[in-house]
């Protein structure tokens, strides 16, 4: 390790912000997941506002989550890409943005870059799978599909149903109880759209090819969720490097937003130099 990269390292491993007040400003939209939405990006916002205090963030819904929840989902990736476009208000201002994503926002996203680079400075894809790359059971690891029928053909009442979530998606769910419950007070996904989404995202697979953009590729080592050998596989087709965060769940938004920030501020100066 040369003596430029062992400081950089150094850096990276103080937990520690890095000074971005005089960073130029940079549009960011974010993506959720499977039903959910905005709201459900717990401590992360705050963090990347701490991390890049010029950088602006436009939150959009999949259709069927949060704002658009009374809207049927669509069955397709392509469908969600042309409809979030459709309703960007930086790209109708006609900026060019960075993409951060997580799961089935990350399919969506990476068709996003594949339809239209040109929209694109960046994505970034946190704990995604796919068809082509990924075994049906680790996409959904068997451990939790009698949980997730129960979560969908029974329901739950709020707290409750979040808490559920949590222990799904996190892996000290007894530490974001706090944010359950301030996610229990959300209007819930229907359990049409919540169908409709898994199966846009059970027809998806990822291009053979690398989408025309600058791509970041994050993933949980220990999420019980989704399988990390998705996520390794997608970057070893794109001849990319995943990095991978070794005590997190799915959630990786939830469990280390500063983790996230700090490997993003690592990525943008590999990108710039």
């Amino acid at each position: 390790m040369n003596k430029k990269t062992n400081t950089a390292h150094k850096q990276w491993n103080t937990g520690m912000p890095k000074d971005n007040s005089q960073s130029p400003a940079r549009s960011w939209i974010f993506l959720r997941g499977l039903a959910r939405h905005a709201g459900h990006w717990g401590p992360f916002l705050k963090t990347f506002k701490k991390n890049f205090p010029n950088d602006e963030v436009e939150l959009l819904d999949l259709r069927g989550n949060g704002e658009y929840v009374d809207s049927p989902s669509f069955v397709s990736v392509d469908a969600n890409v042309r409809d979030l476009r459709a309703r960007s208000k930086f790209l109708k201002a006609g900026k060019k943005v960075h993409l951060l994503t997580i799961s089935f926002g990350s399919m969506v996203g990476t068709e996003w870059a594949e339809l239209y680079p040109e929209d694109l400075e960046s994505l970034t894809l946190i704990n995604t799978s796919d068809k082509n790359n990924s075994y049906f059971f680790e996409r959904l690891r068997p451990q939790n599909y009698l949980n997730i029928f129960k979560l969908v053909t029974q329901g739950s009442k709020s707290p409750m149903l979040e808490k559920k979530v949590m222990d799904l998606v996190t892996n000290s769910p007894e530490d974001y109880k706090e944010w359950a419950e301030k996610f229990s007070h959300y209007k819930n996904t229907t359990k049409a759209n919540f169908i409709r989404q898994l199966i846009a995202a059970s027809r998806y697979s990822f291009p053979d090819h690398k989408p025309k953009t600058d791509i970041l590729i994050l993933a949980s080592d220990k999420d019980h969720l989704v399988s990390p050998n998705c996520s390794r596989r997608i970057a070893e087709t794109w001849s990319l490097k995943a990095h991978f965060h070794p005590t997190a769940g799915h959630d990786l938004p939830i469990e280390d937003p500063q983790w996230i920030c700090d490997e993003l501020e690592r990525w943008k100066d590999c990108v710039s130099s």
